[in-house]
């Protein structure tokens, strides 16, 4: 072997007289005889090494033959690679990396280790993920905390109602044979073990059934806030990292090195830097080896937490109708085991073991949220009151005596209402009402208490007012004659009883949205009819046409630097909090890995 040459070791660019990278193999004696141009390595008593270049071996005993007192043949050789196109940061590498520099026994170089063995862990070792059909405690655990009201709590405004239903019965009943599609990380089946973890488990599986092109679900269009989901994800595994088990703290770690966290960089600054803290620790072998899972992303994708493999699932419409109602059904039988507020009574006491009304009021939150979905109608606030049972028609009729009666006392008929003056007309006739010239078995107008349900929201199970006023009005005779929801006009003055001609309605026997005169029985359907044009065309503040929803935000994907050596190791110098001279030894650890890694790393420069 002519010319200078060196090799890498671990994090280490070891260099005795020039510019040739190598590593050391450990060999049998007798592998190496008839072999030319031989690099031994021998070590000294303070395990430093030294190198002898045999043009020859002849023998196996020709390896033993050392030259210097006190050294003997460490059992390997140097073997070089070739350095074409390798940058000189690695060819050269400076003095701080010689053997036996003192800086060498720096926490840096603790660091540096910790970083080296976490690299080749991740390089060598492809991500792993497990068939949930294998533990079926596991996933039995898992349903259970899927159905959970912690769950359940956790996802109002993330996940929409319906959705999660659907999703959440993908999973299986308790104690039914688990879906081969489903597949968990190691760490993942870790947190269904301790009932501290389960929460986690269960909302890392619902964001990849959530995510998942491989879920298909029939005439669904799945509303849920991919962000805001990553942040509550985010939020959970963190105070989970603080846990005093350690067995729940090994788990998060290797969970927020998942695709979980999405592209965000942000978000896996903040990951970063939580781990950074614990590499001192007991565990720092495992929190290393997230770190540098993080580091690598730009390049290295992250494992994922779950794995939906094919042919994953498909719900049809049926299915996933049936699905929608037992999951608000299940949410009203939760709710109705949990002690509530006293403002609760009403309506828990109309619910409770009443089973034709649970599944009354789960059929008029079904039909109610999914009107909402097919009309697009989430991009805005909704201003909803709720009317008893039989007050619908009792209204309609009401409002066309109240009409009828100013007309008579304008000395016309209903019909000739109707014309050019149609908004002077509707406030003369407001004044009627208010001056009380007429007597009517029941008023017109009535003072109802309207509810905010804020854009992107549906009504679901829980303490809102709108909910416990529906549940508390549920009758015994079924659900075609149950309440019925107004939704009012966002002008409505607050001062003034409401007018239902200028609301839209909801009622369980005509289960879609309709102008409150555009429907019902009355005396004189006729006159009816010319009400509704004239509300039509002349009440104010009739609710604006629905727009569409307002996609949930989407971060843009985090752009790193060319993927070359030299960008991934800046990367690693930045996430073990590595001075500037120490990236070159980050360097080194990726080329002396490059080729034993089962995930091909570019080895190559930037232009």
């Amino acid at each position: 072997m002519t010319g200078p040459f060196g090799f890498i070791e671990g994090f280490r660019a070891y260099r005795f007289h020039g510019r040739v990278l190598g590593r050391v193999l450990p060999v049998r004696p007798e592998e190496l005889v008839g072999r030319s141009s031989v690099v031994a390595v021998d070590r000294d008593h303070r395990g430093n090494s030294h190198y002898r270049f045999l043009a020859e071996v002849l023998e196996p005993e020709q390896m033993f033959q050392v030259l210097g007192q006190g050294l003997e043949w460490s059992g390997g050789i140097a073997v070089f690679p070739r350095v074409d196109g390798l940058p000189p940061d690695l060819i050269e590498p400076g003095p701080d990396y010689l053997l036996g520099r003192p800086e060498d026994t720096s926490a840096e170089v603790r660091r540096l280790e910790l970083c080296f063995r976490a690299v080749r862990s991740v390089l060598q070792n492809p991500p792993e993920v497990l068939p949930l059909d294998q533990h079926p405690e596991a996933a039995d655990r898992l349903r259970r905390a899927l159905r959970s009201p912690q769950v359940r709590s956790a996802l109002l405004g993330v996940v929409e109602p319906a959705t999660r239903h659907i999703l959440v019965r993908l999973a299986g009943e308790e104690g039914s044979p688990p879906p081969k599609a489903l597949r968990l990380a190691p760490a993942l089946l870790d947190c269904l073990t301790l009932p501290e973890g389960q929460q986690v488990a269960a909302l890392l599986v619902l964001q990849a059934l959530c995510s998942s092109p491989r879920v298909r679900i029939g005439g669904l269009h799945r509303e849920w806030q991919p962000e805001a989901f990553q942040s509550l994800l985010q939020e959970s595994l963190f105070y989970m990292a603080m846990s005093d088990s350690v067995e729940l703290r090994s788990a998060s770690w290797a969970l927020l090195a998942t695709e979980a966290l999405g592209v965000d960089r942000s978000r896996r600054e903040a990951a970063a830097y939580l781990l950074m803290r614990h590499l001192e620790a007991l565990q720092g072998e495992e929190a290393a080896r997230a770190l540098a899972a993080l580091a690598l992303a730009p390049t290295v994708p992250l494992p994922p937490a779950v794995e939906i493999a094919e042919p994953g699932f498909e719900v049809g419409t049926r299915e996933r109708e049936e699905a929608e109602l037992a999951g608000v059904r299940a949410d009203l039988e939760a709710w109705l085991a949990t002690s509530g507020g006293s403002g609760e009574i009403p309506a828990r006491a109309n619910l409770k073991g009443e089973d034709h009304k649970i599944l009354a009021l789960a059929r008029l939150l079904v039909r109610l949220n999914r009107s909402w979905r097919l009309q697009e109608e989430a991009g805005r606030d909704r201003h909803l009151a709720v009317l008893a049972p039989g007050l619908e028609q009792v209204l309609r009729q009401s409002m066309l005596q109240a009409w009828t009666a100013f007309a008579e006392a304008r000395g016309t008929f209903l019909s000739r209402l109707v014309g050019s003056r149609n908004k002077e007309v509707y406030q003369d006739y407001l004044t009627f009402l208010d001056s009380g010239t007429v007597r009517l078995p029941h008023p017109p107008r009535l003072d109802l208490p309207v509810e905010v349900l804020p854009a992107g929201e549906t009504l679901g199970v829980g303490a809102s007012p709108l909910f416990l006023r529906l549940a508390a009005l549920i009758p015994a005779t079924g659900d075609h004659k149950g309440p019925s929801l107004l939704e009012v006009p966002d002008a409505s003055p607050a001062q003034i009883a409401l007018d239902p001609g200028r609301c839209r309605v909801f009622s369980m026997d005509a289960p879609s949205w309709r102008d409150f005169l555009a429907t019902g029985v009355v005396s004189d359907r006729s006159s009816l009819q010319i009400l509704e044009e004239l509300y039509r065309s002349l009440a104010p503040g009739r609710p604006a046409p629905p727009s569409p929803p307002p996609r949930p935000p989407v971060s843009p994907p985090f752009d790193p630097p060319e993927a070359d050596l030299e960008g991934l190791a800046q990367g690693l110098s930045h996430t073990f909090n590595l001075p500037r001279e120490r990236h070159s030894a980050a360097l080194t650890i990726l080329v002396g890995l490059a080729g034993q890694s089962v995930r091909p790393l570019p080895l190559r420069r930037s232009v």
